[in-house]
């Protein structure tokens, strides 16, 4: 495989393998335009594998390998994961890797007209909402008892204690009725 640039250029066995091209001589893509999914789409379908006897191939849930084929990498585990699954299926369906992971790079870098990067990241943005959800919760029970606190008056008990000299002769309990009339 040559690369110049973004020009990727497949042998014949490559073309026919991703492509569905027959061609005696060597087969140019552009990798701006190609994408992983349908090159490993294309290979899966041209062995006769479904996804199904694919995955049980590989000891892999279908959903991940419709994934890769729907280029819809966010939706896995991270980009480690992502190169593992396409060397996996890579081997599995006796494809070349350095095309697909070429395009693969091509894919994911950002383009120059591009504007930035969106954080797809659904950890992330969980633990964002999770957190401002707690500091929401937080300060309206701050409001709450800021507002409990200033209706009432800090007034104990309305009725004033005056002091009692005790007889040492008394009854205790005699005492305890003069604070229950």
């Amino acid at each position: 495989m040559l690369n110049k640039g973004s020009k990727i250029i497949l042998s014949s066995k490559q073309a026919l393998l991703f492509y569905g091209i027959e061609s005696k001589k060597s087969f140019e893509i552009d990798g701006n335009v190609a994408n992983v999914g349908d090159m490993l789409k294309h290979a899966r379908e041209y062995r006769n594998v479904s996804v199904e006897l694919l995955a049980a191939k590989l000891n892999l849930e279908p959903k991940i390998i419709r994934k890769i084929e729907g280029n819809r990498f966010a939706a896995l585990s991270g980009e480690i994961f992502v190169r593992g699954y396409i060397g996996l299926l890579a081997r599995e369906l006796n494809a070349d890797l350095e095309p697909l992971m070429r395009v693969y790079e091509l894919q994911r870098a950002p383009k120059e007209n591009d504007e930035k990067e969106i954080d797809l990241n659904p950890r992330t943005s969980s633990k964002k909402k999770i957190g401002f959800v707690i500091l929401v919760i937080i300060f309206a029970l701050s409001i709450y008892y800021l507002s409990y606190i200033i209706q009432s008056d800090f007034k104990v008990n309305s009725t004033s204690f005056e002091p009692v000299e005790i007889d040492k002769g008394k009854n205790p309990q005699d005492y305890l009725n003069i604070y229950s009339e």
